[in-house]
């Protein structure tokens, strides 16, 4: 199977006298300004030149685009304007080359169906039971600990989870190595520079791909020989109807970046949910009380269905903090979005968190309310893409439905073990790349 064969990323159009906005300061532009408050930043920008305005951050320039219609627009992309390849390639192309992200068109379904295999009701079902005990021996250390950081702890744990059921290894001196290498490689997505400069961010981050390349690439084989457990088993096994599979590169790449995603999304969205919880502590007791209700330390498959208010408080987490702020595509022709030409070759980021804000559609947006998505009331079925925090369109995230079982499980076992509190201001400020919490969410975690 043909894999990407981008070497590097061709400049993006930086012409753009027709978009309204700011270029902002030299060379950093708007970068400090998204970065000290993407919320803010967002909503001044919307109220002084509407759903669409130029950005000049990380060194790239282009425009975002606000609203679920123009979300719709970009992430649907319904007429081909768009290669979420060249979008996200400024970051990923070197560090995750043949993941579903880096692929477009007929390339990206065939993989898609493919990695899918490892997704589907039999592979999730055993996925659960990989997590439970995981999470049951991490929890029993936070006993002992006297001052608490939630989401360093969280990280940890998710990084945990994800060493064992994307590739099989189980808590220990292995398990910690290849989580190093994963958050080297998390790191290096953001560094500044994207070359190999000794002691540097991205050179540790393309270090600890190569380490987990060299982990994984000896035990493919022996994988194809034994009924999977492991998502790294199950890509193994996976072929297509027509009996396609992945090359052994192929294999290791993908589940190298379902690592990624995975461990990413999932931190963020235990941390948002427990911040929220602890803000909220009524929230915390009526979904702890339907964790309870369940009569069991550990959930199964089959108890996703009943954990609906946990549903609505993951929802409502995920509205107010988005694992991804603004999705970033590249036009590959000329198109008109919401009035303003876009030449071929123009960077546009899709603002999936002002969207997930906007007071046209939800009733009092910057307050924690997660009955907006109870039955009768349901905020986000306003427009297809008014909540999209999962993406939209082609390139919608995979993981999602696993994400959906992964936070529930853990939550699950935190709940009943657990009361967390905030023992200061209860207003605490999350900054967008990556999602955390500035001062790493200090908590009083309470045995029950």
């Amino acid at each position: 199977m043909a894999q990407p064969t981008m070497t590097f990323v061709p400049k993006e159009n930086r012409e753009l006298p027709q978009i309204p906005g700011s270029w902002g300061m030299p060379v950093f532009g708007n970068t400090f300004s998204y970065m000290k408050d993407s919320v803010a930043w967002s909503h001044k920008n919307y109220e002084m030149y509407g759903p669409v305005f130029k950005v000049n951050a990380f060194f790239l320039k282009g425009a975002v685009a606000l609203g679920p219609e123009a979300l719709q627009f970009v992430l649907q992309d319904k007429e081909g304007n768009f290669s979420t390849a060249l979008g996200w390639a400024p970051f990923f192309h070197k560090l995750f080359p043949s993941s579903l992200p880096m692929r477009d068109g007929d390339d990206h379904r065939f993989n898609r169906r493919i990695v899918q295999e490892a997704f589907k009701k039999e592979a999730m079902t055993g996925y659960v039971d990989v997590i439970n005990p995981v999470v049951d021996r991490q929890l029993q250390e936070w006993k002992s600990q006297e001052t608490f950081l939630f989401y360093p702890q969280i990280k940890a744990l998710a990084l945990n989870v994800s060493a064992a059921v994307f590739m099989g290894l189980d808590l220990g001196e292995e398990a910690d190595k290849a989580n190093k290498a994963l958050l080297d490689l998390v790191a290096a997505v953001g560094a500044v520079f994207h070359r190999e400069v000794p002691f540097l961010k991205f050179r540790k981050g393309m270090n600890g791909r190569r380490y987990l390349c060299e982990l994984l690439m000896p035990f493919i084989e022996d994988k194809k020989k034994v009924a999977p457990k492991d998502l790294f088993g199950h890509l193994c096994h996976a072929k297509t109807e027509e009996g396609d599979a992945f090359s052994h590169q192929e294999i290791v790449d993908h589940t190298i970046a379902i690592m990624f995603a995975s461990h990413d999304t999932t931190t963020s969205i235990l941390t948002s949910m427990a911040y929220w919880m602890a803000r909220y502590p009524e929230w915390q007791d009526k979904v702890r009380e339907e964790c309870l209700g369940l009569g069991k330390p550990f959930i199964h498959y089959d108890d996703l269905d009943d954990m609906q208010v946990m549903e609505w408080v993951f929802k409502e987490g995920l509205r107010l903090n988005p694992p991804v702020d603004l999705a970033q595509r590249r036009a590959v022709r000329d198109c008109e979005l919401l009035g303003y030409h876009i030449p071929k070759d123009t960077i546009v980021m899709a603002g999936i968190g002002f969207t997930h804000r906007m007071k046209d559609y939800w009733k009092e947006p910057e307050r924690f309310d997660p009955t907006r998505f109870a039955p009768g009331r349901e905020e986000d079925k306003q427009h297809p893409f008014l909540w999209s925090p999962f993406g939209g369109g082609a390139h919608k995230c995979i993981g999602m439905h696993f994400a959906y079982m992964n936070v529930k499980a853990i939550m699950h076992q935190l709940l009943t073990r657990y009361r967390f509190e905030l023992p200061c201001d209860p207003e605490v400020k999350f900054q967008a790349i990556p999602v955390k919490p500035r001062n790493n969410l200090p908590f009083r975690v309470v045995p029950l």
